[in-house]
Formats: C-alpha cells, structure tokens, sequence
C-alpha cells in the first residue's frame, strides 16, 4: 500500500494540471475571455460546474445585470424634465423590463429543459434590448444616450454567453 503514494503524488502533480480548468477552457472559445472568466469565477457555484450550469450562471449574471439596468432606467427617468427625452427612457425601461421577464427566466427554463435553440432565440430577444434602447436615442429629435457604455456591455455579455451556449448545442 506504501507504494502507491508516490504514484498518487506523481498524479497530482503532473497529470491534473494537463485537464485544464473548464472555465478556461470554455470561456477561451468565447468571444472575450476576460469577461467570461471573471464573471463566471465571480459566482461560487461554478467550480463545480459542467458547461451547461456555467451557462445558466452567465444567463443569471445577465438577468441581474438586465435588473441593475432597469433600476439606473427608472432614476434617470425620475430626473428627467424633456418629454423626448423620457420617451426614450421609457422605452429603454420596456425593453429591458422584457429581459427581466420573459426573456432570460425562459432561457434559463428552456436551458433547463435542453432546448438550446428556444435559450438561443430568447437570449437575442434580451440583447436586442440593449439596441432597441439604443435605437429610440437616435429618433429625431435625436438624444445623446446616458446608457450608450451599459447597453454596450450588456449586449457583449449576451453575445459572450451565446458563445457558451454554442459551445453547449455541439456536445
């Protein structure tokens, strides 16, 4: 029995390291790297997760990004006095009201129910919200959008997590 420590040392010293992280793994196919690692290595659930929970967690992460959105939508329409102007927050505020829900709950959902192409076109439908917002900016009389940089962002995620769910309808 003594004689198979060395082995088991020898093991996990210079084969593990050899099968790579899963999130490394992963979020290398994806569009940024970055953005994925750090988000998905920000949630504690995912050093036990296979590719289908790491994206589940990046849908999650996106629905709360959708929230934070919503809510910084909902004060810059509070501070608002230009009629145009709230116009175009308000719809900004139905858009993503519409990641919130329905959206990203049903990808999640059909994610669930390994419906990949239903968490694919549901996942578009939530990015396109971020350029429906962005759109209703540009509407004559034409307004400089204060959420240009968060709606950006938010539409890169969803693409970054389309990129894990690619990853997921080839297995």
């Amino acid at each position: 029995m003594k004689a198979s420590w060395p082995v088991i040392i020898f093991f996990s010293f210079f084969l593990v390291p050899c099968f790579g992280d899963l999130i490394d793994d992963a979020c290398h196919k994806t569009s940024d790297f970055n953005l994925c690692a750090t988000s998905l290595r920000s949630d504690p659930h995912s050093s036990s997760a296979d590719l289908k929970g790491l994206t589940r967690i990046m849908i999650q992460l996106g629905l709360a990004k959708a929230n934070q959105i919503s809510a910084q939508v909902k004060l810059l329409l509070n501070q608002s006095k230009d009629r145009g102007f709230k116009q175009c927050l308000q719809i900004c505020l139905e858009e993503f009201g519409y990641a919130i829900d329905p959206r990203l709950p049903d990808a999640i959902k059909y994610l669930n129910s390994n419906d990949y192409w239903n968490v694919d076109t549901n996942l578009v439908g939530a990015g396109n919200s971020a350029e429906t917002c962005e759109e209703s900016f540009t509407e004559p009389p034409g307004y400089t959008s204060p959420l240009a940089e968060v709606d950006k962002n938010f539409d890169h995620f969803i693409e970054v997590t389309r990129d894990l769910l690619s990853q997921l309808k080839q297995k």
